[in-house]
């Protein structure tokens, strides 16, 4: 709960901190001032802190904010990896300690926002295909405390509405939405929004420990609108926005809807006969469940379905495996009819080609002389 707005004194504040020194001076100066509270001291000239004269002062933060993703990760390092400054009173005329900055000090305020990643998180980015990218794409969207109706004045802590306020060239106030850079020291690629790890350039980090970096922007860059720059971009910090994650080549959980079990082998008394088997399975977190449609088994030249011999039948136009299910066990014949002696058992379905096997030749009976 905030201390009242009259009643302060050096002992009430000490014990709030949770320090023994009484000194106004040195209780402005605190470590254990907690910088999130709406009220407390900051550098200021006035002799007696008001609302009015937080709100001109930013509340005693200031952002670390740049015009590029680039300019900003430069000065989040100089910062000491911090997002933000807390300006606290030097004393003298020019920046007084008042021990009513502590009227309606807010010590457990919560940091306004947080970002989407964590020190030490996993991010996997394995299995991509052209039709999951959607599972391969994180939103930026840390906790954040705002205020809809943009007044906070009733408040006794900081809100994102408070101090990430930013106008553009022609004194517009701009809107902001979260980014995040990437970064292994050597690379670097940022979005808005989103990270698209399915990118070509997001999955050159697999294997590799990263670093992300997190802001607010007006800027746009997703893989459909890469970013241009203008001089109205402008880049602010997270309070926190730097986390160390690893990047694997594993599966995304739900990425895939479902597991192909697919077998062929030549028949032993006729190698012009390719016997396969075929069935789905949605067991385990990788794979989701879902209807997959179109399923066709053909008999091919090549491994890319171009150069068609034959195709199954009896396979279901349509079928559904629900999660952690596993389809009945489809099997059937091709027949070789041309002058190829390699071929390829391609599998359709949702109008894609899922999967191309060679199937096993027909192993002699070593009992046989």
């Amino acid at each position: 709960m905030a201390l009242a707005s009259s009643g302060i004194t050096t002992s009430l504040v000490g014990n709030t901190l949770g320090i023994s020194n009484r000194n106004v001076g040195g209780l402005c100066t605190s470590s254990n001032v907690n910088p999130w509270s709406k009220w407390k001291p900051i550098h200021s000239t006035v002799s007696t802190m008001t609302l009015g004269e937080l709100k001109n002062r930013n509340y005693g933060i200031q952002i670390i904010q740049a015009n590029n993703p680039t300019s900003l990760v430069s000065a989040i390092k100089a910062n000491g990896n911090l997002g933000y400054k807390y300006n606290k009173p030097t004393g003298g005329s020019n920046s007084p300690y008042r021990l009513g900055d502590f009227r309606n000090y807010e010590h457990s305020a919560a940091m306004p926002l947080y970002a989407t990643y964590k020190d030490g998180a996993v991010q996997n980015i394995g299995g991509v295909t052209s039709s999951n990218h959607a599972s391969y794409e994180k939103p930026l969207a840390g906790i954040e405390s705002s205020t809809p109706g943009g007044d906070t004045s009733s408040l006794a802590y900081l809100t994102k509405d408070d101090i990430y306020v930013v106008y553009g060239t022609d004194g517009s106030k701009l809107n902001l939405h979260r980014g995040a850079l990437v970064t292994d020291g050597s690379k670097s690629y940022w979005y808005s929004g989103k990270l698209y790890w399915w990118t070509t350039q997001m999955q050159q980090f697999a294997g590799k420990t990263v670093q992300v970096y997190e802001f607010l922007t007006n800027a746009v860059s997703t893989p459909t609108s890469p970013h241009t720059g203008n001089a109205n971009d402008r880049f602010l910090a997270l309070p926190m926005p730097v986390a160390s994650i690893q990047v694997k080549a594993d599966v995304v959980a739900g990425s895939q809807k479902v597991q192909i079990i697919f077998r062929a082998q030549q028949r032993e008394n006729n190698t012009k006969y390719y016997d396969w088997t075929l069935q789905f399975s949605a067991v385990g977190s990788t794979y989701r469940g879902g209807t997959i449609n179109n399923i066709a088994v053909k008999l091919c030249k090549d491994n890319k379905g171009i150069n068609q011999i034959a195709t199954a039948t009896g396979l279901p136009k349509s079928l559904t495996v629900n999660d952690e299910t596993t389809s009945q066990k489809y099997t059937g014949s091709l027949y070789n009819n041309s002058t190829s002696s390699i071929c390829w058992l391609c599998l359709w379905f949702d109008n894609q080609l899922q999967r191309s096997i060679q199937a096993l030749m027909p192993m002699p009976d070593p009992s046989l002389p």
